[in-house]
């Protein structure tokens, strides 16, 4: 990522842990759940912060032989806490579970006096039946991995009753938004994902490595490239205000693969929508949709462009946002073509724009207005973006 040359993935059966540990034949490691506390036992020496911390995410083999285990979460933590802006001294944090990755966070809000750091876990004195005494915490930070790909549809908890909230991070980085987050944001509350931080960790771990410091400009542009490449471009609006043209032809300019939720409805039922919708009705047509959007929202590094009306499914919207960042494309409604269209020719276009509009604002991150020649909406998207 910053200066590593073979970097490879191995799977270690718990029987095998010591064996790797003591005698692979590498100068690093970065190590993951669930090994982050048992591999301090096999380690020659352990930072004083791993051992404040009590886990070990980050492994150097000197030219002796010798390891000496780090914990660079913390480092990675700390920069997602300045990334986000959250000022987390003299405040409330609850930090949800008690693994590895907890102890990082408990330790760096700990270093940053918050008031009170308090564990949820499932079972601890502090737990998720009792969590109401908690309710007027000022930050929560989610360490654990609900919510985190393929299971997004899950949420650890409901925010609703937390009044006094000015911050929600999450760990997790796939998807780059969770329940957690999106359930914030639709409370206007900030929050940050973990994306930053396995950067900002990866980083230290490569400092650690080479003994060379990166600067954070790297690491920004970095974090950047990671996030541009995971991220999916979707575009919603009226029926016939162009996204299908637009998103087409945005992701071949970017070059990245561009999907059309209608032309995989089609390929997936051997119909096409309108004759999904005048043969089994709208309803059916929509499940049809939400399964598509869901199946595809999944995806990365995409352009993907929904049918006008699959706003209309509440399920859709997160789905649609986990990895995307929404697009309402504006097209003025005399503009806008109705052929082949069914629902747009069974009401009136004003009709239809008056039931939706309020979705597709809901819906959507940002704004793009159609209604000049395609290569200068092309441009404004790209500039958007």
């Amino acid at each position: 990522m910053f200066g590593v040359k073979d970097y490879n993935y191995y799977e270690i059966a718990p029987e095998n842990l010591e064996s790797f540990i003591k005698s692979g034949e590498f100068s690093g490691l970065n190590v993951t759940m669930p090994y982050k506390i048992d591999v301090m036992k096999y380690l020659d020496y352990i930072s004083d912060e791993a051992r404040e911390v009590g886990s070990v995410n980050t492994i150097v083999r000197d030219k002796n032989g010798r390891l000496t285990g780090y914990n660079t979460d913390v480092y990675g933590f700390e920069a997602m806490l300045d990334k986000a802006g959250f000022e987390v001294t003299g405040k409330k944090v609850l930090v949800l579970g008690s693994g590895g990755a907890s102890r990082a966070v408990c330790y760096v809000l700990n270093k940053r006096e918050a008031a009170e750091v308090i564990i949820i876990s499932r079972s601890g004195e502090n737990n998720y039946m009792n969590i109401s005494k908690h309710f007027d915490a000022d930050y929560i930070i989610n360490a654990t991995p609900v919510g985190m790909s393929p299971n997004v549809d899950e949420r650890i908890l409901d925010l609703s009753h937390f009044d006094n909230l000015k911050g929600v991070g999450d760990l997790i980085y796939n998807p780059l938004r969770t329940e957690l987050m999106l359930q914030a944001e639709d409370m206007g509350i900030p929050t940050i994902g973990g994306l930053y931080m396995l950067v900002a960790q990866a980083k230290r771990a490569d400092e650690l490595y080479h003994k060379k410091k990166i600067t954070t400009s790297r690491l920004n542009n970095v974090y950047k490239k990671i996030y541009k490449e995971k991220r999916n471009i979707v575009l919603i609006g009226m029926p016939g205000s162009g996204k299908t043209t637009v998103g087409k032809w945005f992701a071949k300019i970017s070059k990245v693969k561009f999907y059309d939720t209608d032309k995989m409805i089609r390929a997936s039922e051997n119909r096409s929508p309108q004759q999904i919708i005048e043969t089994d009705g709208e309803e059916t047509f929509r499940k049809i949709e939400s399964r598509i959007i869901k199946e595809v929202s999944l995806r990365n590094n995409s352009v993907i462009v929904t049918g006008g009306g699959a706003v209309t499914v509440p399920g859709n919207k997160n789905a649609l946002k986990h990895n995307s960042l929404v697009v309402y494309v504006i097209r003025p409604l005399e503009n806008l073509a109705t052929k082949g269209r069914p629902l747009s020719q069974k009401m009136s276009v004003d009709k239809l724009y008056e039931q939706r509009k309020n979705l597709y604002e809901e819906y959507s991150d940002t704004v793009i207005v159609n209604d000049k020649e395609l290569k200068d909406v092309l441009k404004m998207l790209k500039e958007l973006l």
